[in-house]
């Protein structure tokens, strides 16, 4: 009954077995010595395999799909009976080689050539049909496989199992002019290379689908991408087996295939996050089954390095710069039909939202407009407006990252002039200087020719005296972008992340072709003759190793020079030491920001002589205490000279017992 589960009648195998057999039930001591007596005569019996009309057709699709054979199909179906009279055997007796010869015996074949096709580089194993081990010589379907015993499926429902196709790509490769070497390479190996396995990582946002599925498009070719969702929304495990029975489905003429998340199966370099990864077989199989473009996508490159050599490219992909994704963001917009003004694009250009996440929630935005009742063009666009950035702060929250206002007004920019900057050399000088290194002849030039060599500057100060906005300004200057890094951002508590932080922002500044300015650089170049931990010296030869090989211009600041390493200090072509501003500088500042502020009796107020006498005792007020109290005004706004000075005046006091206090202790 369980070998031909479509004969369950009970009654007639009694009857079957009264007629074949001269034999008491009594003299059996259990159902498993009558079981085990009247198999080897059931198994001649029934010679034929009889699956439902259906699985027949599902087997036949495997056969044309997968170029399996009728036996193999036919294996299926008997491991899947197999699984209904396995309790009738004693697990401790029954081995790999008895379960062969007992496929054997069903299929009428020899117990060997069912062994050679049940070996792991064989089809039935190498698609994900059947286990790849076995228990006690007890192999099972793996879950599409016994799908196929249950549900009848065509060929189209088969591929919807293993992928779906991903969106056409709206981009164009003008759209990624900042990795255009990159782009070039990506596409003329997939191009070229027999087995073109691509392995992309970088953080969340910056762009790896977009990439892929414009890689697709310029090949002229469908993304397909691996995904099984179930349904608790969780990402199933088997997507590595529908990975290589895609390989073995689709054209490779037609198709690229993307697998997103795939640090999710690779051994991580720590340990103790492997218990639950997939076997080195299973894996190396399945990328040495690459047939056709295939894309693998991760949010970082940290898995076992033996994987990572198989992969025929390994690439990091950066953020666009923030122009780049600005434009990118208004032209995905401009498609959907969606406006928005132009500080809102701020705001997303400056998040980790990708592509596919902002054209999803366009289309949510213009589907729950549509079920709203009667209303006019504006209305629809603004809660167009509205449900779409409703969307994108949902996806924000889930990450932890800063909300997007609807109602942000535009910040208000602050006056600067660099030759109010009090510094040890000409600001301005400098700037030219730095011009004539880097080969710029003329700003406004499309040409861009490289630097000749790199720039390594140490700016150090008291707080607000100009150190940051004097590289801000020098990036304006020469048409550069800006990377400005914090210690926070570089500094970890893991052993040796900090110095592949490090190392990253470097690399990330020298492609960008940015100006690295890393704030607070007395955190990563301590003097180190009284270190007493190994990574306080490898942090800073790290710092020191990229900072040398660095092509490009580096401005470090600090507002503790005498904290810093000696001998890292000798390393920087030029030390600028910034300064409160003298008098003569101190009235000028005066005057811009009192304009800026729409004091009107400032004139009058600096020619007193009172006026003077007290902006000549302010000796430690710099630059950005201005902007400081420019921010301050716009909550308590200042109508006089006066308050102005009065409010020079605390902020050099703040400093002054700032600077006085002196420790105490026990």
């Amino acid at each position: 009954m369980n070998l031909v589960p479509h004969l369950v009648d009970f009654d007639e195998c009694f009857k079957l077995f009264r007629k074949n057999f001269n034999a008491d039930l009594a003299s059996f001591k259990d159902e498993a010595m009558v079981a085990e007596f009247i198999t080897p005569y059931l198994l001649r019996h029934f010679h034929t395999l009889k699956p439902k009309a259906f699985v027949r057709k599902n087997l036949k699709l495997l056969q044309e799909c997968f170029g399996l054979s009728g036996l193999e199909t036919n294996i299926l179906y008997a491991v899947d009976l197999f699984e209904k009279i396995g309790r009738y055997y004693d697990d401790d007796k029954l081995d790999y080689f008895e379960f062969c010869f007992l496929l054997g015996g069903v299929l009428h074949t020899n117990p060997k050539k069912i062994q050679k096709l049940l070996m792991a580089d064989m089809p039935l194993r190498k698609f994900g049909f059947i286990s790849s081990g076995y228990r006690r010589g007890e192999f099972e379907l793996e879950k599409f496989a016994e799908r196929l015993m249950i549900e009848p499926f065509n060929k189209q429902e088969m591929m919807k199992s293993l992928a779906r196709i991903y969106p056409k790509s709206t981009l164009e490769r003008a759209d990624f002019s900042y990795m255009q070497k990159d782009l070039d390479m990506l596409l003329s190996f997939c191009k070229n290379a027999k087995n073109p396995s691509i392995f992309l990582y970088g953080k969340a946002g910056v762009g790896k689908n977009e990439i892929a599925a414009l890689i697709a498009k310029e090949l002229d070719k469908e993304l397909w991408e691996i995904y099984n969702i179930n349904e608790k929304g969780e990402i199933e495990d088997d997507r590595l087996e529908q990975f290589i029975r895609a390989q073995a489905m689709l054209n490779a003429d037609k198709s690229v295939i993307l697998l997103d998340e795939c640090e999710e199966f690779f051994p991580n370099l720590n340990a103790k996050y492997n218990e639950d990864k997939a076997s080195k077989n299973t894996l190396n199989k399945m990328l040495e089954s690459v047939k056709m473009p295939s894309i693998f996508l991760s949010n970082s490159a940290d898995i076992d390095p033996a994987f990572l050599r198989r992969f025929g490219i390994v690439l990091e992909i950066h953020a666009p710069p923030k122009e780049k994704k600005q434009a990118m963001i208004e032209k995905s917009l401009k498609s959907q039909g969606i406006r928005l003004d132009s500080m809102i694009i701020s705001q997303i250009s400056e998040s980790c939202l990708s592509q596919g996440v902002l054209l999803q929630a366009c289309k949510v935005a213009k589907t729950l407009a549509k079920h709203k009742s009667t209303q006019s063009p504006k209305e629809r666009q603004k809660h167009i407006k509205e449900s779409f950035i409703q969307v994108l702060n949902e996806h924000l929250k889930l990450q932890g990252q800063k909300l997007i206002s609807i109602n942000v007004k535009k910040e208000q920019n602050l006056p600067y002039d660099m030759s109010l900057i009090n510094a040890s050399v000409d600001m301005k000088a400098l700037c030219e200087r730095i011009k004539n290194v880097c080969g710029i002849k003329d700003s406004l030039s499309q040409d861009s020719t490289p630097l000749q060599q790199g720039i390594r500057i140490l700016a150090y100060g008291m707080a607000g005296s100009g150190k940051s906005e004097f590289a801000k300004a020098l990036a304006k200057e020469l048409d550069k972008p800006i990377m400005l890094k914090k210690a926070s951002d570089l500094l970890s508590m893991w052993l040796g992340k900090s110095e592949q932080n490090i190392a990253k922002a470097f690399s990330e500044a020298e492609q960008k072709g940015a100006i690295l300015v890393l704030d607070e650089v007395d955190s990563f170049l301590q003097d180190r003759s009284g270190a007493s931990r190994s990574w306080e010296i490898t942090q800073v030869n790290e710092m020191l190793t990229q900072m040398e090989s660095f092509a490009g211009i580096f401005i470090a600041t600090t507002n503790f020079m005498d904290n810093l390493d000696r001998a890292s200090i000798r390393r920087f072509d030029m030390k600028v030491e910034f300064k409160p501003l003298d008098s003569t500088r101190l009235i000028k500042a005066f005057g811009l920001y009192a304009r800026h502020l729409g004091i009107n009796d400032y004139v009058e107020f600096l020619e007193s002589s009172f006026a003077i006498r007290a902006l000549e005792k302010l000796d430690n007020i710099c630059f950005g205490d201005f902007a400081l109290i420019a921010r301050s005004a716009n909550f308590t706004p200042l109508t006089s000279s006066q308050q102005l000075l009065e409010k020079l005046q605390e902020e050099s006091k703040l400093k002054d017992t700032h600077t006085n206090t002196r420790k105490m202790g026990f």
